[in-house]
């Protein structure tokens, strides 16, 4: 069941780009499906005065401060709040000539906001109005008069072109931005062009990092959660192993990225049907993240015991299986 496979694989799934845990959620009502943020953009001022430069950099860190409290809004599941703060800073930005870099980020977090309520099309306008900022007005012009697949396009044939002429951060930022609009293509059952988001993703942080660096272990996580999905076994086994290397030598073999990996590892093993060795994997993943999570009730920790309760059902082990449910349950109730 890839669909299943998918759901599953993205609890507890790592996000480095920006610390979070990728949730899974409900597509909500489609109002406000985001296409207004394309549209109504606004061009920023080509000259100003110091003084206005001033002005602006206080609307700035106004508008920071609220993408700031948004992030931890959104962290307390406060969605609507967080949405309402990050609706005020795109707002001030937009009217007070910030830098697109900014607002893109902006963009980002308010993606990502929608992305964790559920709301999967507007979600995916976001994201792609963020990767549209960072290459400028032409790009924004360009995909705002095409067709969702074709806006798609746009965004690759330009990420192409300009990905590596582009600043490390901006860079970067739209890596994270692909990264996670190709999640939202995993939510939607939308696997190649999922893929197609997590290979550009790599080639621009390949390009700003280099081949070793840690972030390119999270790229590569990703890109196997794809190739499972699409049950190419080999391929997926591959990327995992790849960022497996990459993050035990960059962080560390006790690092929590590290584990996640570990975790990913022992998932492929399930579909794989090679449930003694995912059995083990997976002991070993409940047993680090306890350590370092420093209890039971963590959603790693949750999620890990659930997880052995299937491997235990599918070996035929079903009183087994039943006891590490229930342990599941409990610790997800305490």
């Amino acid at each position: 069941d890839s669909a299943g496979t998918r759901k599953q694989m993205h609890h507890g799934v790592d996000n480095e780009w920006t610390g979070g845990v990728e949730e899974g959620g409900e597509e909500e009502g489609e109002e406000d499906s985001g296409e207004g943020a394309v549209l109504e953009r606004t061009s920023v001022q080509e000259e100003s005065t110091p003084l206005d430069r001033a002005a602006n950099e206080r609307y700035a860190t106004v508008a920071r401060t609220l993408v700031q409290l948004a992030q931890s809004l959104r962290l307390c599941l406060r969605f609507e709040d967080a949405e309402m703060c990050l609706k005020e800073a795109i707002s001030f930005q937009e009217a007070h000539g910030v830098l697109e870099s900014d607002i893109a980020l902006s963009y980002f977090h308010y993606a990502w906001t929608m992305k964790d309520m559920g709301r999967l099309e507007k979600a995916e306008q976001l994201f792609l109005t963020c990767i549209a900022l960072l290459h400028g007005r032409a790009l924004l012009d360009a995909i705002s008069n095409k067709d969702a697949f074709g806006q798609l396009e746009a965004v690759w044939r330009y990420t192409a072109a300009e990905g590596e002429e582009a600043s490390t951060g901006s860079a970067l930022l739209l890596a994270e931005a692909l990264v996670e609009l190709a999640r939202v293509y995993l939510h939607q059952s939308r696997v190649q062009k999922a893929f197609r988001a997590q290979r550009c993703a790599l080639r621009l942080a390949q390009t700003k990092l280099g081949s070793e660096h840690s972030r390119i272990g999270t790229v590569f996580n990703n890109l196997a959660i794809s190739h499972l999905a699409m049950h190419q076994l080999a391929l997926a086994k591959t990327a995992i192993l790849k960022g497996l290397e990459i993050r035990s030598r960059t962080l560390g073999v006790s690092h929590g990225w590290v584990i996640n990996s570990l975790y990913l590892l022992g998932q492929y093993y399930i579909v794989a049907q090679k449930y003694t060795i995912a059995e083990r994997l997976l002991q070993k993943v409940l047993f680090e993240y306890e350590k370092q999570k420093l209890g039971r009730g963590t959603q790693q920790s949750i999620g890990v015991r659930a997880t052995l309760a299937r491997v235990l059902c599918y070996q035929g082990r079903r009183e087994e299986a039943v006891q590490r449910a229930d342990d599941a349950l409990q610790c997800a109730e305490a």
